[in-house]
């Protein structure tokens, strides 16, 4: 106390002290149910006791998860007393939810609020692939990363972000990614070994996880470069089918997996003619299928992996040549009418599946083989042809069948005759 202009020393015991803040509710733009921008300065309103007087700079907050509840600090600068009951703070730069609130009055501290809030869930709204490629590579190689960006990551960091993509956002992951703007907008992802397109993310930060994006990557589709195998050789790719062919080429995925996985052959008029059976993923540059039974040559193939196709396949193959081995039937065990019409069984190898109707069978003399073509031509097996004969004249006339465009060498016995 002071008399008359002088003072007793303080009095060390009992001392007084002002009431204890509390805290009662937490509103404003920070208190947003969808949370808060995690870049900070949102201001939060506080209301509750005991704040002291409105402009009293003896104020502080803290604010963080039930696991770390000092984890932000809110300095008086930040801070202001409006007045007995109410006071405002703006949020720092963080991430997370059930961020519980403190605040500390001249030197003391009001107990945690029970009611928490969070930061904004992140964003993603972009998707590339980082530098040169446009595409990730489907051996998952080191190197190969995406670049994500959006909003709300939070601060700068590595390896603080797990993130999922796929078609439906959870096919490949988790891989785990860094923040690399300071302005909470951008993310580096690696990737893994995969296929397909139409990719989407999911990225979770802390205990927040984004919706799932609308912008996509896509692994490289599959190249072909060539053929090995039994089929790759035209003498034994049987048109029985179910001979093994080896395609090479590149981004054909890992090992092992099926998705989408499709080979299909045929002409440059029906390039998917027939459909490779058996198909299955050998490594990254290989597949392994077997054919079906067919005819024709110089096929092209074209490869399917999680839906995304190959450019035809510059290389080709083809099944074997007809052989033709015997005559029978009426115009052979006499000579024919020259009216034609006389029925006529072709044995031999290699004519293709039963009824199919890519079959000619021409004959004539020697230098003029194609000068009659037989009529009515019908695929009874994999071994026997009957057709008709058309009106004509001559004798000794060799016969040989074309078989989806391939022609057989010309059978020198037994002949026909008009």
């Amino acid at each position: 106390v002071g008399i008359g202009g002088q003072f007793s020393v303080s009095l060390s015991s009992p001392m007084t002290s002002y009431a204890v803040p509390t805290i009662t509710q937490l509103g404003g733009a920070a208190a947003s149910a969808s949370g808060t921008t995690t870049a900070g300065n949102s201001q939060l309103i506080i209301t509750g006791t005991n704040f002291g007087p409105t402009g009293q700079t003896l104020v502080s907050a803290e604010y963080g998860p039930d696991a770390d509840p000092d984890r932000y600090a809110v300095s008086s600068s930040s801070c202001s007393v409006v007045s007995q009951t109410s006071m405002t703070c703006n949020m720092v730069a963080g991430v997370g939810g059930g961020l519980k609130w403190s605040v500390t009055i001249g030197g003391q501290q009001s107990s945690i609020f029970g009611t928490g809030i969070k930061y904004a869930n992140p964003v993603v709204t972009t998707a590339s692939v980082n530098g040169a490629a446009t595409t990730i590579d489907t051996s998952g190689v080191i190197g190969t990363k995406v670049n994500l960006g959006g909003s709300n990551f939070g601060p700068t960091c590595s390896g603080c972000i797990t993130a999922f993509y796929g078609p439906t956002g959870n096919k490949y992951g988790p891989v785990t990614c860094d923040v690399l703007s300071s302005g909470h907008t951008s993310i580096r992802c690696p990737t893994i070994a995969g296929v397909g397109s139409g990719h989407k993310w999911i990225v979770t930060r802390e205990s927040l996880t984004s919706a799932l994006s609308a912008a996509t990557v896509r692994y490289t589709s599959p190249v072909i470069t060539g053929f090995s195998g039994t089929a790759a050789t035209q003498s034994t790719c049987s048109t029985l089918g179910g001979v093994t062919i080896t395609i090479t080429g590149t981004s054909f995925g890992p090992a092992g997996h099926s998705d989408g996985l499709q080979a299909v052959y045929g002409t440059d008029a029906v390039a998917d003619k027939y459909s490779a059976t058996s198909c299955s993923v050998v490594s990254q540059t290989s597949i392994s299928c077997n054919t079906v039974a067919g005819v024709g040559g110089n096929l092209k193939w074209t490869v399917t992996v999680a839906g995304q196709d190959s450019v035809r396949s510059g290389a080709t193959i083809s099944y074997a040549l007809p052989t033709l081995s015997g005559l029978s039937g009426d115009a052979v065990s006499g000579r024919s009418t020259t009216s034609g019409g006389m029925a006529i069984s072709l044995s031999g190898n290699f004519f293709g599946p039963a009824s199919q109707t890519e079959v000619v069978a021409q004959y004539g003399p020697d230098g003029t083989l194609t000068k009659y073509s037989a009529v009515s031509c019908s695929v009874v097996s994999q071994t026997s042809i009957t057709c008709q004969t058309v009106a004509g004249v001559g004798t000794s006339l060799k016969w040989r069948v074309g078989i989806g465009g391939q022609f057989s060498v010309s059978l020198s016995s037994p002949m026909t005759s008009y």
